[in-house]
């Protein structure tokens, strides 16, 4: 079922929402949302190795120091190394899976928190990461070729521990092939999803496997809430004001799962909801940023699906407003939290609704 945006903005914000938010004359419509309110109590155990951290070190234990700086230098692997603390907390991403929208797009993720609509797009990647978010180039799947593999590989399915295995082995002196591996490497522990290791290991993506004969994604909740930034999150010191928003913050020092529960992830989020912003703001240093790797544009993919009811909320968007907000799924959101409506709350996998997490 579908619903329209309300005019009326709750009580604690009256006259605070003019200019800001989506009108019924615009057609703000909210899809069918993955989950009921019901359910955002719902924790779940997750924990995870840090694929990046794993990395890096690996990368600087078996590379020479001239290797390593060639990564250090590289414009889309640096930022990774900028990184104070890698170790990823992921209530903030789960707070937002349980808000997920169901849209058509294939390029654009959506979630709907205290009413309003929050984008995740290639744009939003590019300004928190850094990476080149831009379409593959034409043809780009005649890039490069197989040599390289067949000769490590022999034309076999590749899984991230086949690379790990191979990476580990190439304790020699430094070679064209060594570096190949390493970014091939990099590339498939942080930039390849599925699972790693074990039967059901995903083989690493065709495109990384043939480029690399032509050498030349949990922070998005803290980036668009305020409230969570503020509470969970702190600035880098001496941090380049050019580099993406993953290297200019920091997780704060704090003790326990607990400090980073659902419960306190849905405790921050509070009733205030004026200061979220549907789509990242950059700012004229991330413009730059922006420019260089090629999300200038707002739209960088022609070929994503249309979807009548996220295309109406980037158009509103695009006119000025700050953010597209739903005042009664804000209503629903609140009393999810603070005990005021019926349904299941017991946490997925076990009693506890503490979440346990791993860096």
């Amino acid at each position: 079922m579908q619903m329209k945006a309300k005019t009326m903005p709750v009580e604690m914000e009256k006259g605070k929402r003019k200019n800001q938010v989506v009108d019924d004359e615009e057609k703000g419509m909210l899809p069918k949302l993955h989950f009921p309110s019901s359910q955002y109590q719902k924790s779940l155990k997750l924990s995870g190795k840090c694929y990046i951290d794993s990395a890096i070190r690996t990368i600087q234990t078996i590379l020479k120091a001239k290797e390593v700086e060639w990564f250090i230098e590289h414009p889309q692997f640096q930022h990774f190394f900028h990184i104070k603390n890698r170790k990823q907390k992921w209530m903030g991403m789960w707070v937002l899976v349980l808000r997920s929208a169901c849209v058509a797009k294939k390029h654009e993720l959506w979630f709907v928190v205290n009413g309003v609509a929050i984008r995740y797009s290639l744009r939003e990647l590019g300004l928190i990461s850094g990476l080149y978010c831009h379409e593959y180039p034409p043809n780009h799947e005649r890039l490069g070729g197989t040599t390289f593999m067949n000769k490590y590989f022999g034309g076999k399915r590749v899984t991230y521990a086949d690379l790990e295995k191979q990476m580990s082995a190439m304790k020699s002196k430094p070679s064209e092939d060594r570096k190949k591996m390493a970014v091939l490497f990099f590339l498939a522990s942080i930039l390849v999803g599925g699972r790693k290791s074990g039967e059901g290991a995903s083989p690493v993506d065709s495109f990384f496997l043939s480029v690399v004969d032509d050498l030349d994604a949990c922070l998005l909740a803290f980036e668009a809430i305020p409230s969570l930034r503020n509470h969970f999150r702190e600035d880098v010191n001496g941090a380049n004001s050019s580099c993406p928003r993953m290297c200019k913050m920091q997780y704060k020092r704090k003790s326990g799962t607990k400090e980073f529960s659902l419960k306190a992830v849905n405790d921050k989020l509070g009733n205030n909801t004026k200061d979220i912003e549907s789509i990242l703001v950059a700012t004229a240093a991330e413009e730059e940023l922006l420019e260089t790797i090629g999300m200038d544009k707002e739209s960088c993919w022609a070929d994503d699906a249309d979807d009548a009811a996220v295309d109406g909320w980037t158009k509103i968007i695009r006119k000025g407003k700050k953010q597209v907000f739903f005042e009664e799924q804000f209503r629903m959101d609140l009393a999810s939290r603070t005990g005021q409506i019926e349904g299941p709350t017991n946490p997925i996998g076990g009693p506890s609704n503490n979440a346990i997490w791993s860096g």
